[in-house]
């Protein structure tokens, strides 16, 4: 199942996948698909909302589907949140959020 948000100034979207595998052990894919040329940000987030680990940092990447894999060996059982942050490179776009619920497993 896929989530669309929209920025309604601009046509700026993603569209996200569940990760998977879910439960996972100990490394999972997050996919996603972007409208246009986006600067991406990809981050894990433990259940108080603490970041745990980034994924991608700021990486500029090309429309279309694109999936990063989270290694996840040094964290421990339990609930995990990931977010996704996209903003088109366009001038004035702005940056779109989705968060997703991931379990660890050992």
């Amino acid at each position: 199942m896929s989530v669309h948000e929209w920025d309604e100034v601009h046509p700026n979207w993603i569209s996200v996948v569940q990760n998977y595998p879910n439960p996972f052990n100990p490394t999972t894919t997050i996919a996603f698909q972007l409208s246009d040329e986006s600067k991406v940000t990809v981050r894990v987030m433990n259940i108080l909302g603490q970041q745990v680990a980034t994924i991608v940092d700021g990486e500029e990447m090309d429309g279309g589907s694109q999936s990063v894999l989270f290694e996840a060996g040094s964290l421990a059982s339990g609930v995990y949140f990931y977010q996704v942050i996209a903003q088109n490179l366009d001038a004035g776009s702005k940056a779109t959020t989705f968060t997703g619920k991931m379990v660890l497993m050992k």
